[in-house]
């Protein structure tokens, strides 16, 4: 009796915690096909009950950007959200009060 190879695909497993709350990327798993994929990915990731659902992504259709560069970063830069930038803002208008006859 022969026994062919079982072809695998890498599957990505995303969980959520609570209702309401995003899905975060828990770990990657080989599985025959998504069923198989589904009962281990149980087993793995859910057996202490952290998460309430599971999300299961073929790794091949997970379309990413390379490495970000650094225009990339520039151009959607958000610091003023941060504590830092509220400072600089703050000084920046100190500065302009100065300025202003």
């Amino acid at each position: 009796m022969s026994h062919e190879p079982v072809e695998e695909t890498v599957y990505e497993v995303f969980g959520q915690t609570d209702r309401g709350e995003p899905y975060v990327q828990l770990g990657s798993l080989p599985a025959a096909d998504p069923e198989m994929g589904l009962m281990l990915a149980r087993e793995l990731f859910s057996r202490r009950g952290e998460v309430i659902s599971l999300w299961l992504v073929e790794r091949q259709e997970i379309h990413a950007t390379e490495r970000l560069d650094g225009d990339l970063i520039r151009g959607t830069d958000r610091t003023y959200r941060m504590g830092e930038g509220y400072r600089v803002t703050v000084e920046k208008r100190q500065r302009l009060r100065r300025v202003k006859p």
